[in-house]
């Protein structure tokens, strides 16, 4: 039998914990509930100032080993994997004063941090001391969006036309998923264009953005928020020169090219019940993430999401809002 690793989290809130009601399926959309569902990962332990919060988190995990203090959680407990579910503001503090410890690798939340210096000390620091760092672009592990990478750099459903995102809840709260999955699918980007949006955002410091970013081997993707006191909403449209993707929550849309029936005889798109992806499309699961993590540290494979992506995430975010201060183009330089 498998050794399991061990895994404990700093921040029993709603992304370390509870995002998730039990009993647990296959899904899971905290921390907490990915390491329980991952075979190879046991959850020992977790830390939170918030005395409230631990007290749920150990009705609802089961889980007795609990700490105020991440430092004496860390002296008193053999942690392999540790989960940062803590603002941004706090991950490259905590990370730095948790390199001192034997771990193998840390899952921080995303974003990496709220200053790209800080993101690049995170990076470093884990550097140094051979830990794993992994942010939580969860997209980018999904099998779903692995199937779509590769069949785009093949040519499998077409050469990419366009590409619109619809979403709510801020450029950096909402965004950095965004950004990260197309930089995950197309690469580096060349340069932005931003404003703000009339649809505001509920996060202070934390903008609605109308932007252009253009990949510098690929297309040029538009972001066009909308205000999530109306509705929440995270929808990509992919249109290549041989079929269409709508990606919406747990609802795959696909509208491949058929033959001229209108009076330009021109091709058109339809919707096709014949959708050429063998992974299934759903919200992402985190257990995806763990998954990668325990893969990593058995076969020494690297990172889907490392701090070096992370870091470049964070420069498109901060060109971003420059772009959207001064109404100019940017160009990022690499």
């Amino acid at each position: 039998m498998l050794n399991k690793f061990k895994a404990a989290l700093i921040g029993c809130g709603r992304i370390g914990s509870e995002f998730d009601a039990l009993p647990l399926r296959r899904m899971a959309f905290s921390h907490a509930g990915a390491y329980l569902l991952h075979p190879r990962t046991q959850l020992i332990a977790a830390c939170d100032s918030d005395t409230g919060k631990l007290h749920a988190f150990k009705k609802k995990w089961k889980t007795k080993r609990l700490y105020s203090s991440y430092r004496d959680m860390l002296k008193h407990e053999r942690v392999d994997i540790l989960s940062i579910c803590t603002p941004a503001s706090s991950h490259a503090e905590i990370v730095e004063e948790v390199c001192v410890f034997p771990l193998k690798a840390i899952y921080c939340e995303k974003p990496i941090s709220d200053k790209v210096k800080d993101a690049q000390r995170m990076v470093k620091a884990c550097r140094q001391k051979g830990i794993l760092l992994v942010i939580n672009h969860q997209r980018n592990f999904d099998p779903f969006y692995n199937e779509l990478k590769n069949k785009l750099n093949h040519g499998a459903i077409g050469s990419v036309q366009q590409v619109n995102c619809y979403y709510t809840r801020g450029i950096m709260n909402t965004g950095v998923h965004i950004l990260s999955l197309f930089s995950f699918l197309f690469g580096r980007v060349e340069w932005v264009m931003a404003d703000y949006s009339q649809n505001k955002s509920p996060f202070k410091g934390d903008p609605n953005l109308e932007a252009m970013i253009k990949f510098k081997n690929g297309p040029c993707v538009t972001l066009k928020p909308c205000d999530d006191n109306a509705y929440l909403i995270f929808e990509i449209d992919i249109l290549t020169n041989q079929a269409r993707l709508r990606l919406s929550g747990d609802d795959l849309e696909y509208f491949s090219k058929t033959s001229p029936k209108n009076l330009l005889n021109k091709n058109t798109l339809l919707p096709s019940k014949d959708i050429p992806f063998r992974a299934i499309y759903t919200d992402t699961s985190l257990v995806y993430v763990v998954d990668y993590i325990v893969k990593c540290l058995e076969d020494k494979c690297g990172s889907l999401s490392s701090g070096e992506a992370a870091v470049e995430v964070l420069r498109v975010i901060d060109s971003l809002l420059h772009a959207a201060r001064s109404g100019k183009r940017l160009f990022l330089s690499h």
